[in-house]
């Protein structure tokens, strides 16, 4: 039903709070009832990406009522500008880099647990999933 979709995000950290919040604001006008949960991404350290997770969640929770999931941080690496560079997924540029072993933690983790929604069996978790298991 409508109120088992689940949104996924994912953010820099640095002067991208408000976008972050503006989304979270749009789906929950959207779906009420949706789960959101948030990854903090090009994070230095989990000190900083524990501060930006809380920093939204406080807000969200304040003026939107709304509890934010922490689906965790990926960290800021020398691999990402590379990858973006080359239009090439970190996870497939450079499978040993450090925000790389993060995303891939993070997408099983949530592959585990169910909370893909949507895009459990299509679209760009399953790629995800068959580069993981490949």
């Amino acid at each position: 039903g409508s109120g088992d979709h689940r949104e996924l995000h994912s953010f820099p950290t640095r002067r991208s709070s408000d976008l972050a919040y503006g989304i979270i604001k749009a789906a929950n006008i959207y779906n009420p009832q949706a789960t959101i949960g948030l990854i903090v991404n090009m994070v230095t350290d989990l000190r900083q990406g524990n501060a930006v997770l809380e920093k939204i969640r406080n807000v969200s929770a304040r003026f939107l009522n709304k509890k934010i999931i922490d689906y965790g941080c990926i960290p800021s690496d020398k691999a990402i500008p590379v990858s973006i560079a080359r239009k090439i997924p970190v996870i497939i540029s450079d499978s040993t880099a450090k925000s790389a072993g993060r995303i891939g933690e993070i997408a099983q983790q949530l592959a585990s647990a169910g909370q893909m929604g949507r895009f459990t069996e299509e679209g760009f978790f399953k790629r995800l999933r068959s580069q993981l298991n490949a």
